[in-house]
C-alpha cells in the first residue's frame, strides 16, 4: 500500500530543493492522503505557457479541435491568429488557473518543450527515495508502490 511519511518527506526535501534552485525555481514540497508526495512549483507561468502553445500548435498542425472535429474550413491561414479563438482547440485554459496544472509525468517528452525537460526529469527523479519502489501492472489492475508523485504548476 502506497504511504509515505512526514519523516521521508524531510529526507527528500533537500535533494528537490536543490534541483529547483538549480533552474531557479522555488517550490513548496507537501503530502496529500499519506500516499503522494505533492510538489508545487511557484512562477511556472512560462513552463505553463509554452505546454499551451505546444498544444494548440499540435491540434492546429493535425487540423483536428479538442473533438476530434476539422478546423480547416474555420481558419483564414493569411491572417493573425487571435488566441482568443483558439479555446475549442483544447480544455486548458490560456492562463494558468489559481489552482494550478498537474503535470503527466509519464509524458513530460511529449507534451513540454525541451527547455522544460531538463528541469521536470530531473524534479521527478529527485522526488524518489533510495527505497521507492514501483510494481504496479495495470493490464492487471494491480497497483503497488512505495507512494505516488505529482508535480504542480502554479503561479
Amino acid at each position: 500500500m502506497a504511504y509515505i511519511s512526514q519523516e521521508e518527506k524531510k529526507e527528500l526535501a533537500p535533494a528537490i530543493k536543490a534541483v529547483a534552485k538549480k533552474y531557479g525555481r522555488k517550490v513548496t514540497i507537501g503530502i496529500r492522503n499519506h500516499m503522494d508526495l505533492v510538489v508545487k512549483v511557484k512562477g511556472a507561468e512560462d513552463i505553463y505557457e509554452r505546454f499551451y502553445a505546444k498544444t494548440i500548435e499540435e491540434r492546429m498542425l493535425a487540423g483536428r479541435d479538442r473533438n476530434g472535429d476539422s478546423i480547416q474550413n474555420d481558419i483564414d491561414w493569411d491572417a493573425p491568429i487571435d488566441i482568443s479563438s483558439l479555446s475549442r482547440m483544447t480544455y486548458l485554459d490560456p492562463e494558468l488557473s489559481k489552482f494550478g496544472y498537474s503535470i503527466n509525468t509519464h509524458w513530460i517528452e511529449e507534451n513540454y518543450d525541451e527547455k522544460d525537460h531538463a528541469f521536470l526529469n530531473e524534479l521527478h527523479a529527485s522526488m524518489h527515495s533510495k527505497d521507492f519502489y514501483n510494481d504496479d501492472d495495470v493490464m492487471t489492475d494491480y497497483f503497488s508502490r512505495s507512494y505516488y508523485t505529482s508535480i504542480e504548476l502554479h503561479k
